[in-house]
This record gives structure tokens, C-alpha cells and sequence, in this order.
């Protein structure tokens, strides 16, 4: 449960999000800070830089934007389970899931 939260407010906020540039340096701040008002401790791997791979993040995210209602399910999947390896705690484990 605590994952789709993260997942929603990080897609929703790129969907509405006004600005023209730093769109993914919020959005990571922002995820940080639910993450840590959750209680979910932030992996190593975290950063608020992009990284080469978040190319394998964009693509999710743009047809989330782009996606009728009853579509936007299928990229929040796909944005889950990379924003799960920013978490470290029961995220952090191999073959694990998602967080009971």
C-alpha cells in the first residue's frame, strides 16, 4: 500500500506538475520526503541526479500522462517497481515484491 501511495503521488505530480524544467528533481524531493514521512528508509542507490537509467523511468511516466483513466493502471505498475529500488528496508530485498 505504501508503495502504490509513492507511485501515485509521483505519477500524479508529473502529470500536473507546472514547471518547465527541475521536473524530476521535485518529483524526487518529493518522493523522499513521503517516503521518510512514511517511514520507509531511502536506498543507497537513491539521489536526487538523475541517473543514465531513468531513461528506463521516462517512458512509464509520459504515457501515464498520456494514458485515458482506465489505462494509467498498467504504467503504475511499471513506475512501482522502479520506484522500488529507491527504497531500501523490505523493498531492499531480493525477490521480494513489494512491502507486506
Amino acid at each position: 500500500m505504501q508503495l502504490l501511495t509513492l507511485t501515485h503521488l509521483f505519477c500524479w505530480f508529473g502529470k500536473i506538475h507546472p514547471f518547465l524544467d527541475g521536473n524530476g528533481h521535485i518529483q524526487r524531493a518529493l518522493f523522499a520526503a513521503a517516503a521518510t514521512e512514511l517511514a520507509i528508509p531511502l536506498a543507497a542507490r537513491f539521489a536526487i541526479h538523475p541517473r543514465p537509467f531513468d531513461r528506463l523511468l521516462a517512458w512509464p511516466l509520459e504515457m501515464f500522462t498520456r494514458a485515458v483513466p482506465d489505462q494509467r493502471e498498467h504504467y503504475l505498475a511499471m513506475v512501482a517497481e522502479y520506484l522500488s529500488s529507491w527504497l531500501a528496508g523490505p523493498f531492499d530485498l531480493p525477490a521480494s515484491g513489494i512491502a507486506p
